[in-house]
């Protein structure tokens, strides 16, 4: 089901938006980022939702499959703890221990039932069906180290980009939290971007307390290969996976690395110049949006506001 550039003229890819690259959505639940995705013509999706509530929600298509089948580090079958809030089921027991300090309802964390589940590697997947992936999304309460490492083929060879929700606060019995996925995807040549959606909480016992929540919970924590590896990997990987890379920079808002990509390829790699000069057209012509605008001036406003703190710290007398 995977695209690739080599197989069509590059000169038929008139904007990034008609780039070809595979999405990887586990915890497909609910669907794909329409708002971030929808608009790139000839992206395929490949989805992974075990949970049969959602999953019987989610229907095929063309450039859409969905597998009710569990991803996780080994091939195996291991237990689904099916929750009563649909969105707290994980193939981890929650930590009930922790979780009466924080301000949640325990109640949402009952087990309801435990359902046997065939868990496969993406790896192993991606090898039974041909799939190329270039970038994933994992939403799956704990175990998402397990899934990365269970792809860590893909991840080596063609997944540029991976926007995994990251705990920081155990949840879930022996679950990895934030700092041991990012010491994993940075050992692979991923740096991280941005941190997406916060989530926070209150403890149990605030008592009146007001404004921001005191603990952070999650997050969406996106990571890209950083140029050098991705260098790196062109060297046995298709050019094609540079395309995708091109395609996901502009879907996250991150048009700048992409160009810094194309100015680093087509400087190590000079039989690759004329691709590289098409992607940056296409990424000067990117449209601007009304609110890039509004955060580059709040931007160029702190910076100000900082220099202005600066300059009083060095006039004001001791």
């Amino acid at each position: 089901m995977s695209d690739s550039v080599s197989d069509q003229n590059l000169g038929s890819l008139h904007s990034v938006f008609d780039y070809p690259f595979t999405l990887i959505d586990v915890g497909a639940g609910g669907g794909i980022n329409r708002r971030r995705w929808g608009k790139f013509r000839n992206l395929t999706v490949i989805g992974f939702e075990p949970d049969e509530r959602e999953f019987t929600k989610l229907q095929d298509s063309e450039r859409h499959r969905w597998f009710q089948v569990a991803l996780y580090g080994s091939e195996g079958v291991l237990d689904l703890n099916v929750t009563r809030y649909q969105t707290n089921t994980s193939l981890l027991q929650p930590n009930l221990e922790f979780l009466k300090s924080v301000h949640v309802s325990l109640s949402d964390f009952d087990i309801l039932r435990k359902v046997p589940l065939r868990c496969r590697t993406l790896d192993a997947l991606c090898r039974e069906y041909r799939l190329v992936p270039h970038v994933i999304k994992l939403d799956t309460q704990g175990t998402e180290i397990d899934i990365l490492r269970g792809g860590e083929m893909c991840l080596r060879r063609s997944i540029f980009a991976v926007e995994a929700e990251v705990e920081f606060l155990p949840f879930y019995k022996n679950q990895a939290l934030f700092t041991d996925v990012h010491n994993y995807l940075s050992g692979l040549g991923f740096q991280l971007m941005d941190y997406l959606n916060p989530v926070r909480i209150r403890g149990r016992d605030y008592g009146c307390g007001r404004g921001t929540p005191s603990h952070l919970l999650s997050a969406d924590a996106l990571y890209f290969k950083s140029p050098s590896r991705m260098v790196e990997d062109l060297q046995t990987t298709d050019p094609a996976c540079l395309t995708a890379a091109v395609a996901i920079c502009a879907a996250y808002d991150h048009d700048d690395y992409a160009q810094e990509l194309c100015h680093s390829v087509r400087e190590m790699a000079p039989d690759l110049r004329p691709q590289m000069t098409h992607h940056l057209r296409h990424l000067q012509s990117l449209p601007i949006h009304k609110w890039r605008r509004v955060r580059d001036f709040l931007t160029r406003f702190k910076i100000l506001r900082s220099i202005g703190k600066r300059a009083k710290w060095y006039l004001t007398p001791v």
